[in-house]
């Protein structure tokens, strides 16, 4: 006949548990869980702290701008004058010139920022390209 556990609830980060007390499996967990390091790193008012525009970081914004703005002209005043029906050709030449773009900013990010950060945000565009063909099937 099992032993005879006393149920209860554990909350582990966001996340709660049934347990049972008395049960070695909860005892050695609750053991590891004793010495863990959970805390987060917080700012003013106990609130994570993240800054969005810091003052290093003008030059980038900057450039960013002049660049998206640059590129949204020509898209439409260069690649876009004559209304025309768009041919697959075109459309693979605009294609691999967008995303020749995108890699021109990612060697920019990696000159500016690092390897660390030229991957990281190659990770997340890679991710939005291959997010962005489920618009595909929704319509």
């Amino acid at each position: 006949m099992p032993p005879d556990f006393v149920h209860t609830a554990m909350v582990v980060g966001n996340e709660a548990f049934l347990s049972a007390e008395g049960s070695p499996v909860l005892s050695a967990l609750q053991d590891r869980l004793r010495f863990q390091d959970f805390s987060v790193p917080h700012g003013h008012g106990g609130e994570v702290d993240y800054t969005l525009f810091r003052a290093e970081d003008t030059s980038a914004w900057v450039t960013f701008t002049l660049v998206f703005f640059g590129l949204i002209t020509f898209d439409m005043f260069v690649l876009n004058r004559n209304p025309t029906a768009l041919s697959m050709t075109k459309a693979v030449i605009f294609t691999m010139f967008w995303i020749g773009c995108a890699g021109m900013f990612c060697v920019w990010v990696y000159w500016y920022y690092g390897r660390d950060q030229a991957f990281m945000w190659l990770s997340g565009y890679m991710l939005e390209w291959m997010l962005s063909f489920d618009n595909l099937f929704v319509f």
